[in-house]
């Protein structure tokens, strides 16, 4: 049959077979206009939201009406009905004149489960502990007669009780399955059949480089093996692997075998016979010609496994060091390069080897030339360096799958997102000569339309404002598409905070290959949230911390915050302190990209020689102008009320003082991860004005600068240094006047040179009534992990304090050690550190005597 139209974008054709009365087939050809679909909707549904029903559907509103598409998107959706139990459901759609497409959802009656039985664990011959375990299975399946079937419990619950019976030692147990059958009411009766196995508890003796719960583990990747002596062996062999994996090659294993029919257990003991090591006394490469032997052998060598390049003997390392260096001949040129075999020669006694291996290096294939075809937004030239491969070079088939790799990236930060390579995957890509000593290789590039944003769809936004998702994009309608501004749009939506679920995604405009819609799906979080977070700190003692945050107030993204922080010191107590904050942020200031934060503080403390009633206002305004550097304005208005001043301060230090600020500073910030970066660079630089003119007492006016940076250089096996560096000055405007007691720099403790208490290091404020005050401070820290979350680091850390004048290296000093515990918000520290001056005055600073050393314990301290 054959057809021959106009092309018409505002019609589509329909075939229909149709079965007549003499048993023959009729095609029936049918023309009708496209309907677009002009809105989405759904009737009967109670138990689903539209919004979840909506993201299930590969349709959108501005669509053509395609049957396949609604009738598969309608198949999704009564999917999902019958995970949730409703086994009836019906999904009837309906097509308006008008474009307006409606899906009616007959949810029916949620199926229940009327019974449910498992098989009975005959192996077990006591009757108690038979009842005991049928009972807990029971529990642990989770599912009550009753209840409405879910799918997804029923999967949760099938997976609990496989966890059971590897924890009960029921190991050689198969996954258990489900069988359902419908009882007269409509009810689902349940079964749940489970394959026991033996019951098996293994012992082991002998074991010195493995623990039992590491041999435990090995058992446990032991699985769906047969029960009997197929599973043992198959134990055996997982043990004897891992031993030949740490390069002990002479391992053995005698196995004993104990019943108890009471309790339907096995028990195994695997006695074990270690051995030792084996020396490799020879490594001989051969079949190697483009290097001498002594340079094969070192080049194999340095692929090698840390038991290789020791010349121990290592099976697996000896393979992946072939396989290793047989990729680096090919990367030289020689792309037949393989293992053709290996010999090993063991002593008499097995504690010496001798290992030799014939490579076969082939012939070297030369680039004799390259052609790239189709190309218009790049150059020759820019081809074949993003490519990477030059004429006359040996040819690096790895570099040249890497440059075709990075020749689509390429494009696709251009805009091309259609481009593809004609002929990838054909043998006209690359051509060998006869005897593969030349290569010419040829690109078919079709670029396609540089490709621009067509409609944006937000969908699952429930509370958000479709503005608040639209507004963090880093394009607009008509904007060039790359694949780069779409994955920035994802993690700028992510970074919000505000979705559990975030996908964005391309879908095809209609009629117009140069155009991509833009399809944004979401789900939302809870925006609310309330912790309750109690620690002990060894300087501050007992504290409690309460929060409660909510970040999506009107829908805005605007964040309101409360929080409050107490603590009852266990030494030197003279009353509880606090810090309770109140804060409210917009990120869109008057919808420009500026985020708007007013903070108002209630802080009491007990430093060191002083106790402080601080009550603060704050209101700041922030601009992300890169994605590294941000400027800031803050103004700040605080009563400071500085009682029980002790020496070096005075009686006149006692008094309440109004302040007035405006502080400009600007952040820059290249870490790679917020609370425990390995690599980066952090600082944040402010100066602070304090005057009459911004609200404070005619008597106070000063100036204040400080700088804090930070580095993160990563170092060899996961090591990390983290170097610091805080420089301040200060100085009071306001002749005969002091700067604030409360203002002055103070140092000491686990934020700036740990060795001293908190705060400790500090002048009288007399002393800078006419002069400056400066601040030193340098930091050293090198990390070291240890296991998964946990690790240790050494430190050093010096500073000081300087009046009217900048001696930056007259400073004190410690150095010590600790332990580390990664966390989500920042790591577990407990330090040792030893001051390393004795002298109670160094510089312009004095400190009473008193230990040498102290013990700081602290969470994101550094």
């Amino acid at each position: 049959c054959r057809f021959r139209q106009a092309n018409q974008l505002d019609t589509r054709i329909e075939l229909y077979l149709e079965a007549n009365s003499s048993d023959s087939l009729t095609l029936l050809v049918g023309f009708k206009e496209r309907v677009k679909i002009v809105h989405i909707s759904f009737e009967g549904n109670t138990a689903v939201s539209s919004n979840t029903l909506a993201n299930m559907m590969d349709l959108k509103d501005g669509m053509d009406f395609d049957p396949i598409r609604v009738d598969e998107s309608t198949a999704r959706v009564l999917g999902f009905y019958n995970q949730q139990g409703y086994l009836n459901a019906e999904i009837k759609t309906k097509l308006s004149d008008a474009g307006e497409l409606t899906f009616q959802v007959i949810e029916g009656a949620a199926t229940v489960v009327s019974s449910i039985s498992m098989t009975e664990i005959k192996s077990v011959e006591n009757k108690i502990l038979r009842k005991r375990y049928a009972e807990q299975l029971q529990t642990e399946f989770g599912i009550l007669a009753g209840e409405r079937i879910e799918r997804d419990r029923v999967q949760l619950g099938l997976q609990n009780i496989k966890n059971w019976l590897r924890d009960h030692d029921f190991l050689t147990a198969k996954d258990p399955t489900i069988t359902y059958s419908l009882d007269e009411g409509g009810g689902v009766r349940i079964h749940v059949n489970i394959d026991y196995g033996s019951r098996i508890r293994f012992g082991f003796r002998g074991n010195k480089q493995f623990s039992y719960r590491e041999l435990i583990e090995f058992v446990g990747d032991v699985k769906e093996i047969s029960s009997g002596g197929d599973y043992l062996d198959a134990v055996r062999r997982r043990i004897i692997e891992a031993y030949r994996d740490i390069g002990l090659v002479n391992i053995s294993i005698n196995t004993l075998v104990r019943e108890d029919p009471e309790k339907g257990i096995r028990y195994v003991s695997l006695i074990m016979s270690e051995g030792e090591k084996v020396q490799v006394t020879g490594l001989h490469i051969e079949g190697v010609y483009s290097m001498d032997a002594s340079d094969a052998e070192s080049k194999f060598n340095s692929f090698g496994s840390r038991l290789v390049q020791r010349h121990f003997f290592h099976e697996k390392g000896i393979g992946k060091s072939a396989e290793l260096f047989s990729d680096y001949l090919k990367s030289e040129g020689y792309l037949s390069a393989k293992l053709e075999f290996s010999k090993t020669i063991f002593s008499q006694d097995r504690k010496k080897v001798d290992v030799t291996l014939l490579f076969n290096e082939g012939i070297r294939t030369v680039v004799q030339d390259i052609k790239v075809n189709g190309i218009k937004s790049l150059s020759q030239e820019e081809v074949r360096s993003i490519l990477g491969i030059k004429e006359g070079e040996p040819f690096n088939i790895f570099r040249f799958e890497q440059g075709l790799v990075s020749l689509k990236n390429k494009y696709e930060e251009l805009g091309n997102l259609n481009m593809r390579i004609d002929n990838e995957g054909t043998d006209s890509l690359v051509k060998y000569s006869k005897d593969s000593a030349n290569v010419s290789l040829e690109i078919d590039i079709d670029e396609g339309a540089t490709v621009h944003v067509g409609e944006i769809l937000v969908r699952g936004n429930q509370e958000t404002h479709a503005r608040v998702v639209l507004r963090e994009l880093p394009f607009i309608g008509g904007d060039v598409l790359t694949k780069p501004l779409l994955n920035e749009a994802e993690d700028n939506l992510r970074k919000l905070s505000l979705f559990t679920s975030v996908v964005v995604r391309t879908v095809d405009h209609p009629g117009d290959e140069a155009k991509k819609d833009i399809l944004i799906l979401i789900e939302e979080s809870i925006p609310g949230s309330f912790e309750i977070t109690p620690g002990f700190r060894n300087d501050l003692g007992l504290r409690l911390g309460v929060g409660a945050t909510y970040q999506n107030l009107g829908g805005w993204n605007r964040s309101v915050t409360a929080q409050a922080v107490v603590n009852h010191r266990t030494s030197n107590y003279h009353f509880p302190e606090y810090d309770i904050n109140l804060g409210f942020r917009e990120p869109y200031l008057a919808e420009w990209p500026v985020t708007l934060t007013s903070n108002l503080e209630f802080l009491r403390h007990q430093y060191n020689n002083f106790d402080a009633i601080i009550d603060k206002l704050t209101t700041s305004v922030r601009r992300d102008l890169t994605k590294n550097f941000s400027v800031f304005l803050e103004y700040s208005y605080e009563q400071d009320n500085i009682q029980n001043a002790r020496s070096p301060y005075s009686q006149s230090d006692n008094r309440d003082s109004f302040i007035g600020a405006l502080t400009p500073g600007f952040i820059v910030d290249t870490r790679n991860d917020t609370f425990n970066p390995s690599r980066g660079f952090y600082s944040i630089n402010r100066f602070e004005l304090a005057t009459h003119v911004f609200g404070s007492e005619q008597d106070i006016g000063y100036y204040r600068t400080t700088t804090s940076n930070t580095v993160y250089i990563p170092a060899f096996g996961g090591t990390t240094f983290a170097l610091a560096m805080s420089l301040g000055w200060e100085r009071s405007n306001v002749s005969g006047s002091a700067i604030p007691t409360f203002k002055l720099f103070r140092l000491g403790g686990i934020g700036s040179l740990r060795g001293y208490d908190d705060d400790s290091i500090e002048v009288e404020t007399s002393t800078t009534v006419n002069g400056t005050l400066g601040l030193a401070n340098y930091r050293g820290e090198y990390r070291v992990p240890i296991s998964g979350a946990f690790g240790t680091a050494v430190f050093l850390d010096a500073g000081n304090l300087m009046i009217d004048r900048f001696a930056p290296f007259a400073v004190r000093s410690s150095a010590g050690a600790g332990l580390r515990y990664v966390t989500p918000v920042g790591p577990v520290a407990l330090d040792i550190a030893w001051k390393l001056q004795s002298d109670a005055t160094v510089g312009n600073t004095t400190v009473p005597s008193g230990d040498r050393y102290k013990v700081h314990f602290a969470i994101g301290s550094f």
